[in-house]
Formats: structure tokens, sequence, C-alpha cells
């Protein structure tokens, strides 16, 4: 209890206070499974975390949230944008972008701010695949997410727009340039000879 309690202001106050759990021999945790407790203790313990797979660090993050243990919160951060890099790296981004749709308002939700931006951030960069991938997931989200990937989707709208206009405007001009190749490659050489082997014509030998 002694380095729980100096490592948990919480937990300082639980097992000093006037609680039941200052003298009860079995604390519960409502709602923690196995795992997330035992990288919790290893945190209290070690001040470190091992690799937080994105499927599996919402529940860590609950529980640091819930025990106000902030750089618990940012080291399981730091873990899941390595893990989520990681996975940009070796593979197609896909699976990321689903992994930040469903990320991103429970980070917020438990305060893993860092993580939220990071997932807004990569969602807003990969909007065009996002919006073929996953539109139902992209509507689920809070009216505000929605808007805010909107206005910072890249590439953003005008973008497209002026990129149709210069690739119409192109292939508009290599249509006209074609047709005047063929146009001057069908005549039989400069206008002032063009003419030969005509009556009153000049042969030179």
């Amino acid at each position: 209890r002694p380095i729980l309690m100096a490592r948990c202001d919480m937990m300082r106050a639980m097992f000093s206070g006037d609680f039941r759990e200052g003298s009860a021999k079995v604390i519960l945790f409502p709602g923690v499974r196995t795992d997330t407790f035992r990288q919790l203790v290893s945190f209290l313990y070690c001040d470190d975390v091992s690799t937080v797979l994105p499927t599996r660090c919402l529940d860590l993050l609950e529980l640091a949230n819930r025990l106000c243990l902030q750089r618990l919160v940012n080291l399981v951060e730091k873990r899941v944008v390595e893990e989520l890099s990681r996975i940009c790296s070796v593979a197609d981004n896909g699976d990321v972008v689903e992994h930040c749709l469903r990320l991103l308002e429970p980070c917020k939700l438990h305060n893993a701010d860092q993580l939220a931006d990071w997932c807004m951030n990569h969602l807003c960069v990969n909007y065009n695949k996002l919006c073929k991938m996953s539109p139902k997931l992209l509507r689920s989200l809070h009216p505000e997410n929605q808007d805010y990937l909107t206005e910072h989707r890249w590439p953003p709208v005008w973008y497209l727009k002026d990129y149709d206009y210069y690739d119409k405007c192109y292939h508009e001009r290599e249509r006209e340039d074609r047709l005047l190749f063929k146009r001057g490659s069908t005549g039989g050489g400069c206008l002032c000879f063009s003419r030969a082997g005509g009556e009153g014509s000049i042969v030179l030998a």
C-alpha cells in the first residue's frame, strides 16, 4: 500500500481517509479487466508501460483517467501513436483510419487529448479514404467532429476543383496539339515549293 499511495493521489486518499477501502483486505475495481489492472500495477511500480495495442487501449485510458493518473494517460497515448505509426509504415493505412475513427471520441472522453488530436489529424489527411471506407462510422461522429473534418480535410474542396479544372484544360490542350500536329504532317514541305512537277516549274539539278 505505501507504494500505491506514493504513486497515486487517488489511492492515497482512498487508503488514508475515512473510506471503507482504508480497512478492507480486498478492494474491488469494478469493470476493470485483469490485463488492464496488470498494466496499471506495472506503471505504478516501474513508471512505464509496455506496448499498448490500439484495440485494447481504451480500458487502460479509462482506468488511468478514473485514478487521475495523467502521466499514465500520456504514456498510453505515446505507445498507441507509436503502434499506429508502425502500422502505417508496414501496411496500407486503411486499418489506421478505422482505428482513429473508433478512438477519436472515447479519447476525448478520457482526457487523452494528444491521442485524439493525432487521430483527428490522420483522419483529415486521409479524408477521401475515410469517406470511401467508413461512411457509416463517419456519420456516427459528433456533428462538431464531422464539421471539423470537413473544414480541415486534405485535399480541400477548392484544391480538388482547381485540380479538376487544370486537368480538363491540360487534356484539351493536348488534344488541340495533336490535331495541329496531324494537319502539319500532311503537307509536302515548304509552301514556296508545294507545286513540284507542275507546268512552268523549274527543277534544280
